[in-house]
Order: structure tokens, then sequence, then C-alpha cells
């Protein structure tokens, strides 16, 4: 399994454009997970975003961006947040990396 999700996540309404946000928890174990997360990510117009899970505007990383993605720590839980037209799909898409 690439990844793992926990089985908390969150749906809630994004008042200032009325839009539905998706937010879960997710866990990188090894680096090729990052690569095989951004291939995904890429195929999707949603904005999708890695947050730290205490403090969500220390880290900020653009979950398309294999670049960004290898500053992660292994090991440690962040949150995923996904925002925009597919977000759907793409919790469809990422769901097939959840433990």
């Amino acid at each position: 399994m690439y990844f793992y999700f926990f089985v908390i996540y969150y749906i809630l309404n994004d008042e200032t454009r009325g839009d539905i946000m998706i937010k879960q928890n997710i866990k990188f174990l090894t680096t090729g997970q990052f690569l095989t997360f951004s291939h995904t990510c890429k195929n999707l117009s949603s904005d999708v975003r890695i947050q730290d899970l205490e403090n969500h505007n220390r880290v900020d990383i653009n979950g398309k961006d294999l670049s960004e993605l290898a500053t992660i720590q292994l090991g440690l839980p962040f949150l995923l947040v996904i925002h925009g037209e597919d977000e759907k799909m793409a919790r469809r898409m990422l769901k097939k990396y959840c433990a």
C-alpha cells in the first residue's frame, strides 16, 4: 500500500465559495510514494495541498509538485486538503492508497 489514510476525514463547507472541501489525514512512509502521489494529483483539476496537522500555515505543500513533496518528513501525519471541481473524483482516485 502506498499511503496510509486515517479513517478520519472531514467534509467542510467553504463559506467563501460555497464549495465543498475534503480534508483527510495522510502519512508518507517511503519516498516512492511522493512520485506516485504527485503523478496521480497532476491528473486532477482540484487544488491538492498537504498541510501540517497542528499548524496549517507552517507547512503548505502543493501535492502536484514533486520537489515540494520531497520536503515532507516520512512517517509523520499530515493533512491532505482537496478543493476544486473534481474533488469527489480526487477522493476516489486517492482512496486506492488507503490502508
